[in-house]
C-alpha cells in the first residue's frame, strides 16, 4: 500500500514538473499580455512597456514565423478616430490582416489588441465584460488603475486588452477587423481653456496561433505585428476633454453656496411651518 502510494504521489510530482517545465518553454504565451506586463511592472509606461515586448516577447514568436519574412502576418491600420462627443466616447480602429503562412501550419489564431490609455482616460471592466458576453469579444480586460471614480490628478494609466478569433479559411485575400473601446474622461483639472488635450498613440497588435506542423504541433505561438511600409501613417488621434474654467471659479463657488444656503433655510422654513407633516406621513 505505502508503495502505491509513493509511486502516485511520485507520478503526481512528475506531472507537475512537465506542466511547468512546458508553460516555462512557452514563456506564459497563455496568458494575457498585460497580466505578463504588470507581473514585472506596477504602472503602464510607454518605455517600460515596449522594453517589455522587445525583451520578454519577441523571442516568444512561432519559429515557424520567424523563419522567413515572406510568411510574416502583414497588417495595415487603415482607420482609427473617435465616435460622440464630451467625455464619454469610442475609439473606432480598423485593422486590415494578411496571412500568407501556408493554411495548414495553422490551427485556430487570435488577434491581441492592445490600446496604451493616455492619461485622464479609462475603460470601465463592467462595460467591457457585457460587450464581452454579448459575443462582441472574445476576451477583454482592463489592466493598471480601474479605480473609475478618482479624478485624473490622482489616478494612473490603464491600458485595455481585446481578444479577437481570425477565421483562417477567409485569410487568402485578407480580412478587416473592426472594434470600438466605449473609453471615458475623468474628472480633469480647472485650465484657462475649458478643456485638456489628451493624445493616443498607436496600438499594439499581437498574433496568437495553435501550430500544427510537425515541428511545433500542439505549442502557442505568439507573433508581434509590425505595420508593413505601405501602412498608411496615422496622426496621433487628440481627445479633448472637458473641463472647469479657472476664471469662472469664484461664480461657480458662490452659486453654490448660495443654492446650499437656500436649501437649507428652505428645509429649516418648511420644518417650522408644517410642523405635522411629519406625523401625517
Amino acid at each position: 500500500m505505502n508503495g502505491q502510494f509513493c509511486l502516485g504521489m511520485l507520478l503526481i510530482f512528475c506531472s507537475i514538473a512537465v506542466a511547468a517545465a512546458a508553460e516555462a518553454e512557452s514563456g506564459g504565451l497563455e496568458e494575457c499580455v498585460g497580466a505578463l506586463y504588470f507581473r514585472k511592472y506596477d504602472s503602464v509606461d510607454d518605455l517600460h512597456f515596449e522594453t517589455f515586448v522587445e525583451q520578454e516577447l519577441s523571442g516568444s514568436s512561432c519559429g515557424a514565423l520567424a523563419g522567413d519574412l515572406e510568411l510574416m502576418p502583414v497588417l495595415s491600420v487603415s482607420e482609427r478616430y473617435l465616435i460622440g462627443e464630451g467625455s464619454h466616447r469610442r475609439l473606432s480602429t480598423t485593422i486590415r490582416l494578411r496571412f500568407p503562412l501556408a493554411k495548414t501550419q495553422i490551427g485556430s489564431c487570435e488577434v491581441i489588441f492592445v490600446e496604451r490609455l493616455p492619461h485622464g482616460v479609462f475603460a470601465d471592466p463592467f462595460e467591457l465584460q457585457h460587450l464581452q458576453r454579448r459575443g462582441v469579444f472574445k476576451e477583454a480586460s482592463v489592466f493598471g488603475d480601474t479605480n473609475l471614480e478618482l479624478p485624473s490628478f490622482l489616478s494612473n494609466r490603464s491600458l485595455v486588452e481585446v481578444h479577437m478569433d481570425v477565421d483562417i479559411a477567409s485569410l487568402s485575400n485578407g480580412m478587416d477587423i473592426k472594434l470600438e473601446l466605449p473609453l471615458h474622461g475623468r474628472y480633469q483639472p480647472l485650465d484657462d481653456r475649458g478643456y485638456t488635450d489628451v493624445e493616443f498613440g498607436a496600438p499594439d497588435l499581437f498574433l496568437r496561433c495553435k501550430m500544427h506542423n510537425q515541428g511545433g504541433e500542439g505549442r502557442s505561438c505568439l507573433s508581434i505585428l509590425d505595420e508593413d511600409g505601405s501602412s498608411p501613417r496615422h496622426e496621433r488621434i487628440t481627445w479633448s476633454l472637458p473641463s472647469g474654467i479657472k476664471a469662472h471659479t469664484g461664480i461657480v463657488s458662490l452659486v453654490t453656496f448660495s443654492s446650499a444656503i437656500l436649501s437649507t433655510l428652505s428645509i429649516v422654513f418648511a420644518s417650522m411651518r408644517y410642523p405635522d407633516l411629519k406625523k401625517l406621513s
